[in-house]
């Protein structure tokens, strides 16, 4: 019987092993989303960590864990005051970045952790995606990270610009056709056709403070990329 339980204890091992390098194989090289920027305006109207997870009304491990979930699909969503990106021997910083969602499947500060207090982050970059094991190429340091409060409960719309052509705008260039293409694929490729048109005028704003993004006219080419909407109630997120 003995010697039954070591053979069945060995074929378990051996399977395990097995998948495990199936696993392995498949892993894919990790490849950045586009990074996406706010403005300075945009960034002071986000909330602070601690001020986050207070809109929670659970115990402060629960309210992590919650808002945890929430990232994970960008129902929620980060900016940091600055990023710094180090990847494969290459170094280069981004002022008012979105911090990507899958920063949140791969980790989340513990309620001790000094980030609810100063915002700051620190996080390996992998170099594969889809396997058992990890191997870090890189590292990213996030300071002053805070969150858009629309998806946090009680939260509003996201303030990533007015919702109306702003006057104060008037002297800006007016955004080129060929560059709010750019803009409405980027939009496109990373948020799907889930993406609201409001919220997709209120992230070309925000990507381009340079110029004066007309509504009307981003919207027309945004529709003509984008193609029918999807059938049913579109999320009033807008993620």
């Amino acid at each position: 019987m003995a010697g039954s339980d070591s053979d069945i204890t060995k074929i378990w091992l051996e399977a395990a092993k097995r998948q495990q390098e199936r696993i392995e194989a498949e892993a894919v090289d990790f490849e950045f989303p586009d990074w996406t920027q706010v403005s300075a305006e945009t960034y002071a109207t986000a909330v602070a960590p601690k001020e986050a997870l207070d809109r929670f009304p659970f115990d402060t491990d629960l309210a992590i864990t919650q808002l945890q979930r929430e990232l994970q699909y960008d129902r929620v969503q980060a900016v940091c005051h600055e990023a710094m990106i180090f990847d494969e021997g290459k170094g280069f910083r981004l002022p008012y970045a979105l911090l990507h969602n899958w920063h949140w499947w791969q980790q989340m500060p513990r309620s001790d952790n000094d980030f609810w207090t100063t915002g700051y982050l620190e996080i390996a970059v992998p170099k594969k995606i889809g396997g058992m094991s990890f191997e870090a190429r890189g590292r990213i340091r996030y300071f002053g990270v805070r969150f858009w409060p629309d998806g946090l409960p009680g939260g509003v719309d996201n303030p990533v610009a007015s919702g109306n052509d702003n006057s104060s705008d008037a002297s800006l260039p007016p955004l080129p056709t060929a560059e709010a293409e750019r803009v409405a694929k980027a939009l496109l490729d990373h948020w799907g056709k889930t993406l609201t048109e409001k919220r997709a005028v209120e992230l070309a704003r925000g990507m381009c403070p340079e110029n004066r993004v007309s509504r009307d006219g981003f919207l027309e080419t945004f529709r003509a990329i984008r193609g029918p909407k999807m059938p049913g109630k579109q999320p009033s997120t807008g993620k």
